[in-house]
């Protein structure tokens, strides 16, 4: 599914774990509650899609375009995020536990209750 067309598509419940989503375009896409887990998603445009309980446990986000994502209550364990732009995402209550998200871009993002435990983050302060 390298490069695939999907916006505003409704996934939901969906399991496309250890799918290649690279450089897939997802904008507005509704995939609440999919498991999304292993997935090779770096360059995805996931822009404006819900993902709220989705499971993206150790799924590869490198350079995703996150911003203004649902992520609320998602699974991010050990995923990596490194140089993808969630500003303005909402991940209230997130588990990103051992995330990379060096160089991440994260201005206005919402981490209300979300678990960084042993997160790597980008340098400075979280508002790059």
């Amino acid at each position: 599914m390298i490069e695939a067309k999907l916006t505003d598509a409704n996934l939901e419940a969906t399991n496309l774990s250890v799918t290649d989503l690279t450089r897939a375009n997802l904008v507005g896409a509704n995939l609440i509650g999919a498991n999304l887990r292993s997935s090779r998603m770096s360059a995805v445009n996931l822009q404006g899609a819900n993902l709220q309980a989705a499971n993206l446990q150790g799924a590869n986000l490198t350079e995703a375009n996150l911003r203004n994502t649902q992520l609320q209550g998602a699974n991010l364990f050990a995923a990596n995020l490194s140089s993808a732009d969630l500003r303005g995402a909402d991940l209230t209550g997130a588990n990103l536990q051992r995330v990379n998200l060096s160089n991440a871009k994260l201005k206005g993002a919402i981490l209300t209750k979300a678990n960084l435990t042993e997160a790597i983050l980008p340098p400075g302060n979280l508002g790059n």
